[in-house]
């Protein structure tokens, strides 16, 4: 009998599990998550408090902790495909626009880490210079790097003419992220492309592959913000 309630009980541990995500983000750019469209979802952001959510009403139910300043979010859209808007504002004055895609899975605990958007001290050093050219040559050759983890947060992307702008991956560490996209040249003629295309707010350096590209070519540019 004691077997079979310690059985018991480790099943029910596993099945309260939460998905851990750690998410960079930056005032004004929309980012997308990952939520589980089956139970409450936990959103904080790290040494601030969500005082006010804002969204389409009818897509999801809230449940909001003002002592903690964490919330809780169920998706209730029925359209698996839908996006999902919202808007965060929190204590601290910043507003955090996101987007939630659905799954099936396990309910997922999202800690949104702001990032800087003015230069820091440290990013005038030479040790951050050499950083951002370690981080770009490693996202050029597919290598790991300490400090960062692979994953797939969903850059903003520019909209150029004539070119298609596909995301692809994420280096993310605790002061930069770096972004892999893949541009195709979508027009009959050649297309040159420049660093000021992928200048988003945020942005400290761009690298282009291959900056020149005729019919239909592709090439890869490294975003680091």
């Amino acid at each position: 009998m004691v077997k079979i309630l310690i059985c018991t009980l480790s099943l029910l541990f596993c099945s309260l599990v939460v998905a851990q995500q750690k998410i960079p983000v930056q005032e004004g750019s929309e980012i997308t998550i990952t939520v589980s469209s089956n139970t409450l979802n936990r959103l904080a952001v790290e040494n601030d408090r969500i005082m006010t959510v804002k969204g389409i009403t009818g897509q999801f139910q809230l449940d909001k902790d003002g002592e903690s300043g964490q919330v809780f979010i169920q998706p209730i859209a029925t359209d698996k495909e839908e996006l999902i808007h919202l808007f965060l504002l929190t204590e601290k004055g910043h507003t955090y626009p996101l987007s939630l895609t659905l799954h099936e899975g396990p309910a997922e605990s999202i800690l949104l880490m702001p990032i800087e958007s003015e230069p820091t001290q440290w990013e005038q050093s030479s040790n951050y210079e050499t950083l951002l050219r370690t981080l770009v040559q490693a996202m050029h050759n597919q290598t790991a790097l300490e400090g960062f983890v692979l994953n797939r947060v969903k850059a903003r992307v520019p909209t150029i003419k004539d070119a298609k702008v596909t995301y692809l991956q994420t280096y993310t560490g605790t002061q930069l992220q770096g972004h892999i996209l893949e541009v195709t040249n979508a027009c009959k003629e050649e297309l040159i492309l420049t660093e000021q295309m992928f200048q988003l707010k945020g942005i400290r350096a761009v690298s282009i592959l291959n900056p020149i590209l005729c019919s239909h070519a592709k090439t890869r540019v490294y975003v680091v913000n």
